[in-house]
């Protein structure tokens, strides 16, 4: 298994990555607008990762998401 965080100081914000180096796949958990769709997709690639799922596990006034657009670029729910 792989498992890498990700944090955007400028909010205090965190996001991961979760993969599978044997079947190749990964799952992004909570992506960071801040951060940007392009800069998971460059991490799952550099790991030899395809991204497959992209999830949020909450919500707030102050975060903002681009799972939106991550799971669009990678055609994934």
């Amino acid at each position: 298994m792989i498992f890498k965080q990700f944090r955007y100081e400028p909010l205090n914000q965190a996001s991961y990555l979760v993969g599978c180096p044997k079947a190749k796949e990964a799952f992004i958990i909570d992506p960071i607008e801040g951060l940007g769709a392009d800069f998971y997709v460059l991490e799952a690639a550099d790991l030899g990762l395809a991204i497959v799922g992209v999830f949020e596990t909450h919500v707030h006034a102050d975060y903002v998401s681009c799972a939106r657009d991550l799971a669009e670029m990678n055609g994934c729910p």
